[in-house]
């Protein structure tokens, strides 16, 4: 597992308090549709300029369930910590509740082992912590936040760079409404007991609000993007068949 790094941003990095981060346009975007944008802008379009909805019951009931036994186990993890009680006795006891759900009995002893191996970076422990802020353009929730450092949680098996642009807007978000600053993030991926630190650096920060400002533009504008139909990705959007039949 990579360690913290506390030293490498630059004292010049923009942040979510300047005034260069703002958008000039009063309008509210998801964080999470930003990041997606690095995916399919086809996509954004549809929801954001068409209004329509996404179907994706089907596709995220793994998802969810792996984000509250993971909420749960950490939650637990700090209550072992400030009670002095036997971590690794009680995050196994709450596994139990979740053998019967769309997670495998693997699945779960992988997710509670890679919980009970991995320190909690710091306190307070924060869940799905909602920011936003006007003059940001931008509203999202972040899965946790351990002693100050934001933490997404995804059931995938790899980390994608919409991942990283997700992280680097939570943290200009959580700088901009703390007025301190996040220079580090994580990202968990609990299936296959992963975390991957990544360095908040300028260059990521100023991708992650251009691709903000062409989320906002695409809202805006009856134009629409290329599509970029892939089928390994596509299949996991609950657009595609939208998508796949819509004239525009």
């Amino acid at each position: 597992m990579k360690r913290l790094n506390l030293h490498g941003v630059s004292k010049n990095v923009i942040r979510g308090y300047n005034r260069e981060a703002e958008s000039p346009i009063d309008l509210m975007v998801e964080v999470k549709l930003i990041s997606s944008y690095t995916l399919c802008p086809f996509r954004v379009f549809l929801i954001k300029y068409l209004g329509l909805k996404e179907d994706v019951e089907y596709l995220t009931a793994k998802g969810r369930v792996l984000h509250h036994l993971y909420y749960e186990l950490t939650l637990a993890k700090l209550r072992a910590l400030e009670m002095g009680l036997d971590e690794e006795s009680l995050l196994k006891s709450i596994s139990h509740r979740y053998l019967s759900s769309v997670l495998t009995e693997r699945e779960v002893e992988t997710v509670v082992d890679f919980r009970v191996s991995t320190p909690l970076i710091g306190t307070p422990v924060e869940v799905e912590r909602l920011f936003k802020s006007r003059e940001l353009a931008m509203i999202g929730r972040v899965d946790l936040i351990e002693g100050g450092v934001p933490i997404e949680v995804k059931s995938r098996d790899r980390v994608l760079e919409s991942d990283r642009i997700q992280l680097a807007l939570y943290a200009l978000l959580i700088e901009r409404e703390r007025k301190v600053n996040i220079d580090t993030g994580c990202i968990d991926l609990p299936l296959i007991a992963r975390r991957e630190f990544v360095t908040l650096t300028d260059s990521l920060r100023r991708k992650a609000l251009e691709l903000r400002d062409l989320t906002i533009e695409i809202s805006l504008t009856p134009s629409p993007p290329p599509r970029r139909r892939s089928e390994s990705r596509c299949k996991y959007c609950g657009l595609e068949e939208v998508c796949r039949t819509l004239i525009v």
